[in-house]
């Protein structure tokens, strides 16, 4: 199971009001070196991404409703080409969708994207201040659920610059090639050029669909507990998958088993899918299965080993003389440990007897006093 290390993710949020004009505010950042990546050639190649978001009520357009049934309308960044509408429904985990704003610089490491959740109309266990999940008394709504997510939840507009550094230069995605001159080959290159054209939040927002956001864990039956579900908690989430997905991209996107694929094309692989492009072995695949060594543990292990094995032949072919001249010395030194210890015993005994003559003597002065005496 992958996990995240410490002090690999940073991620922060501020808030600020309540109901309809709270506001909240994220940046997260986080960074993954080519050694991370498993990059044999370029280990200090590293990829860095920082990224920022907060909740813009502008975008909400107001109610769109025909007949029945609920709709909410949003322009997201004024763009009448980004026009999206959010119905009413019961039940089912929230989940967002996505828009990605008109390019306005030349900055091609950064993006700039949007989400909005899908929230409104459902029912709630419990009451929620936050602006993606605040609620309202559910009214004419069956009993048990005593809260309904209220309308016109405000989008959430992000920005994230995502830029790779090499030998002191840095570049976008794009010009991944240019930037580590041919060092890193041209298969791996195209996967992270084919996967990471833009931002992976954005991305995994859209593939992992309902089961995106962290409200999808607090979701029972129709209702949700409102209460524990946050946009620091959803975005949270996010982020970190983010990561993982970042960090495991060249083995998750390249072994891909022929069986099941359809038409999934293999990146590493020729047009006709039958051959392995040069350059796809540069990386090493990880896993609790596997065990890699580094060329320095390659070269140190066999040369100890060596150097042990070269020990024992001498010492089992030293010459018969000087073997038998240290066994000899070693009966000697037995000889002598056990004369020292009969010494030290015999020595021990005599100071015994002494400490016993000497109550006879007081004994005997004392009763030749006492005759005197009479």
């Amino acid at each position: 199971m992958s996990t995240i290390p410490a002090d690999t993710v940073f991620f922060d949020s501020v808030s600020r009001g309540t109901g309809n004009s709270s506001m909240v505010s994220l940046t997260y950042s986080y960074g993954i070196t080519g050694t991370d990546f498993g990059l044999q050639r370029t280990p200090d190649l590293q990829f860095n991404v920082t990224g920022s978001c907060f909740t813009d009520y502008s975008w909400y357009t107001g109610p769109q409703d025909s007949g029945n049934i609920q709709t909410d309308g949003y322009k997201a960044y004024n763009d009448s080409s980004q026009i999206e509408t959010i119905t009413s429904e019961a039940q089912g985990p929230p989940y967002v969708k996505q828009v990605i704003a008109p390019i306005s610089d030349d900055s091609a490491s950064n993006t700039s994207f949007g989400l909005i959740v899908t929230s409104f109309g459902r029912y709630s266990f419990t009451p929620s201040n936050d602006p993606w999940y605040l609620t309202e008394h559910s009214g004419s709504n069956p009993v048990d659920y005593a809260y309904t997510i209220s309308r016109g939840r405000p989008g959430l507009s992000c920005w994230e610059n995502a830029t790779w550094t090499y030998q002191g230069s840095t570049s976008a995605t794009e010009s991944l090639n240019s930037l580590t001159h041919g060092d890193l080959s041209s298969p791996l290159t195209q996967t992270f050029q084919q996967y990471l054209f833009q931002p992976m939040v954005l991305t995994l927002s859209g593939l992992l669909g309902r089961s995106a956001l962290a409200s999808s864990t607090l979701t029972v039956s129709q209702a949700l507990n409102a209460e524990l579900c946050s946009i620091e908690n959803d975005i949270s989430r996010l982020v970190n998958i983010a990561y993982l997905m970042t960090r495991n991209i060249l083995s998750d996107s390249t072994l891909i088993s022929p069986l099941g694929r359809d038409n999934i094309t293999n990146l590493v692989r020729s047009a006709d899918q039958r051959t392995v492009l040069p350059g796809a072995d540069e990386f090493v695949v990880s896993g609790p299965d596997i065990m890699t060594l580094s060329v320095r543990d390659l070269i140190l292990i066999p040369t100890l080993l060596g150097g042990v094995v070269c020990l024992v032949i001498i010492f089992a072919n030293l010459p018969g003389r000087w073997r038998l001249t240290n066994d000899l010395n070693a009966v000697k030194l037995q000889k002598l440990k056990r004369k020292a210890k009969h010494q030290n015993a015999a020595s021990e005994s005599k100071s015994h007897e002494k400490e016993l003559e000497v109550p006879r003597d007081e004994e005997s002065l004392t009763t030749k006093d006492a005759i005197d005496v009479q």
